[in-house]
């Protein structure tokens, strides 16, 4: 890649990159719009932990903390808050007493499933109001960033 096409594809992954973080912000700002702060904060964490418990079933207190870069006493409250509300169940690991493994209940994955189904709407209307040609070139290049970011690129 010569000079000026380096640059000019630094300076394209610098826009998408910025670009990204904003629509991230925008989306969020929008779908929590008129719920307090503390709240807010409360609900992102819990849909976070919840939605790791279920792709991750069995998952620890100690794993949680460090996949999601919070606190271990942060998750460990919110594990227990989530318990309460009867989203997720702790239990023994069978091999080791001592550790405590997270599991979503059934009403956990229900409830993560409305959260991604209002999101998924909320979004939606807004993707539809794109023309066919932006929204097809949208799927292609999140597909190919994902792509690139579970290693399917190749390199």
């Amino acid at each position: 890649m010569t000079g000026g096409a380096h640059e000019a594809a630094s300076d394209e992954a610098e826009r998408i990159a910025d670009l990204l973080w904003e629509v991230r912000h925008l989306l969020r700002d929008r779908l929590t719009d008129g719920i307090p702060a503390e709240q807010l904060a409360a609900s992102i964490a819990r849909y976070r932990l919840l939605g790791r418990v279920i792709e991750d079933p069995g998952v620890t207190v100690n794993e949680l903390a460090r996949r999601t870069l919070m606190p271990r006493s942060r998750v460990s409250v919110l594990a227990t808050q989530l318990e309460t509300e009867g989203l997720l169940r702790k239990g023994p690991d069978d091999a080791d007493r001592r550790l405590i493994r997270l599991r979503a209940t059934a009403a956990g994955r229900r409830k993560r499933e409305t959260w991604r189904a209002a999101y998924r709407s909320f979004l939606g209307q807004q993707i539809r109001t794109l023309p066919p040609g932006t929204r097809r070139g949208l799927v292609e290049g999140l597909q190919a960033l994902r792509g690139v970011l579970v290693g399917e690129d190749g390199r």
